[in-house]
């Protein structure tokens, strides 16, 4: 019969620097005790005893959930082993004085979960985490066993899940391209390295795996598509009007789908006589602060008696599969066809047909995008041959794209 593990975490009154107590953690299993030091030391008024938590320090506390986390997981381990449980063994092998040979899903599937509460990465990301997860789940399934071992996972068995993705076909009845394979791999390897770093396996097999990236074309509209595109006729139909505004907004700013649908009113400032929002993008967790061009101002005001600006809320709300789903319905309206056009497509056209085009430098674009590196903004500049090298600012925008 399986019993429950008891996990207490206190400030230990006879271990600390001073007034600066450390914190222990302490293990009841069939009332027989174990405890594990940690690396934290707290004051009295920096503890919350009753949750068993930092009052006021995320990092502490994320690292404290994950000790939970990965307690529990061993003790789990060894259940589904029938091997032999106790608090002591518990603490051993969490200490690495033990071992236990866990399995690749159950450890996979536990690192996950906990991202959210054990690292900075926005929603968004997580779920291309859970994406990953689900491939490699399939493919241990179909191609190995459930129960495979972590310690298992070898080159032949990163191989052998690259030939796998190869021949994957998704919903859409596409396979998967060279980048989306190396991303997946990538996330695998990053769960890997982690493993390594706990002293769950002790190679990672990534080392000898060169993950290989290949420069892809990034799809915008030229200066006569983006026209066809703001004026075609949509027969009155007010929903494919609010996603060609969605996506104009964002040719016009150069946000992300998650960004601009998650904008608020109380982002909105004034500087110099002219507006801008300042926000935090979903992705990358950055500060942006972005200049409103007149166009893109239109739009805010035409939405200003929505439902959703009750509420503060810049845009109207829609989901991004019916936004992109409906994007491709007014393409071939402004007769694009030859272009498949997502919302994504609106912020490569920001960059290329609207910056750049216009003489806006590529240290501005690069700001403005908010690029970590200046090499990923130069792809843009290498998409359009209407880029030139001369001195031009924002100033220029407001005056060129002024409504009429």
């Amino acid at each position: 019969m399986r019993s429950e593990l008891s996990i207490k975490i206190y400030r230990h009154s006879e271990r600390g620097k001073g007034s600066r107590h450390q914190l222990y953690v302490r293990l009841t299993h069939q009332r027989k005790k174990a405890e594990v030091a940690t690396k934290f030391y707290l004051e009295e008024r920096e503890w919350d005893a009753a949750k068993e938590r930092a009052k006021s320090n995320s990092g502490v506390n994320s690292e404290l959930a994950e000790m939970e986390s990965r307690l529990r997981s061993i003790k789990q381990q060894l259940e589904y082993d029938n091997q032999e449980v106790s608090a002591k063994r518990i603490k051993d092998i969490f200490s690495g004085r033990d071992t236990v040979d866990e399995m690749l899903l159950n450890s996979y599937k536990e690192y996950v979960d906990n991202l959210q509460h054990t690292s900075n990465l926005s929603t968004g990301t997580i779920k291309t985490y859970k994406k990953t997860y689900n491939l490699v789940k399939d493919f241990v399934e179909k191609q190995y066993s459930p129960d495979l071992r972590l310690k298992r996972v070898d080159l032949a068995f990163i191989e052998s899940f690259h030939r796998y993705m190869s021949d994957f076909v998704q919903k859409s009845g596409e396979k998967l391209k060279n980048n989306t394979k190396a991303k997946h791999h990538s996330r695998f390897r990053t769960f890997l390295i982690h493993s390594m770093n706990h002293d769950r396996i002790q190679a990672n097999p990534y080392k000898k795996y060169k993950l290989k990236f290949e420069e892809s074309d990034r799809i915008f509209l030229t200066r006569e598509e983006l026209e066809r595109f703001e004026t075609c006729d949509l027969g009155g139909n007010k929903s494919l009007e609010r996603i060609r505004d969605v996506f104009i907004f964002s040719t016009y700013t150069g946000m992300r789908f998650g960004d601009a649908q998650k904008l608020k009113m109380s982002d909105l400032i004034k500087s110099n006589e002219k507006n801008y929002f300042c926000h935090k993008e979903q992705k990358t967790g950055k500060h942006a602060q972005l200049p409103i061009l007149p166009r893109a101002q239109q739009i805010i005001d035409k939405y200003s008696d929505s439902p959703e600006r009750s509420l503060g809320i810049v845009l109207p709300k829609i989901s991004n599969q019916k936004c992109n789903t409906y994007l491709k319905v007014i393409a071939n309206l402004a007769k694009i066809f030859e272009k498949s056009v997502s919302h994504h497509v609106a912020r490569h056209t920001c960059a290329t047909t609207i910056l750049l085009e216009n003489g806006v430098p590529l240290e501005i674009v690069q700001a403005w995008l908010n690029h970590s590196n200046i090499r990923e903004t130069m792809i843009y500049a290498r998409m359009t041959s209407r880029a030139v090298n001369q001195s031009a600012n924002v100033e220029a925008l407001f005056e060129k794209f002024a409504i009429n």
